[in-house]
């Protein structure tokens, strides 16, 4: 495979809030690269997301679509610590309602 339609990255919560950090990280990866002396691959798209969303989204794949813990009424809370965090409060967090168009990410 020498192209990749979407390339999925993630930012912390603070610098994913910086829209021109967002742009400027899609601009450096949209392209080609050369990953090896022989292999370029070329990136088409790229969408940069908050890291706490990695979290959810590998909670959502690995759900049991018999007996499913999410549903269309749950309220998810993604908490991401981050490296070195000492102190528990002012975390970063991403909630979700899966049925209600919200989101909030804090940092």
């Amino acid at each position: 495979m020498n192209e990749v339609d979407v390339l999925v990255t993630g930012l912390p919560v603070d610098q994913y809030k910086d829209e021109a950090r967002r742009a400027e990280l899609e601009r450096q990866f949209i392209g080609k690269h050369k990953i090896t002396p022989k292999r370029t691959v070329e990136i088409a798209q790229v969408k940069v997301v908050a890291q706490p969303t990695g979290g959810l989204f590998d909670m959502i794949s690995q759900d049991d679509e018999e007996n499913p813990a999410i549903d269309e009424d749950a309220r998810i809370l993604v908490v991401d610590p981050g490296f070195f965090r000492e102190i528990l409060q002012n975390l970063p967090f991403c909630l979700v309602g899966v049925s209600r168009p919200w989101h909030r990410l804090t940092a």
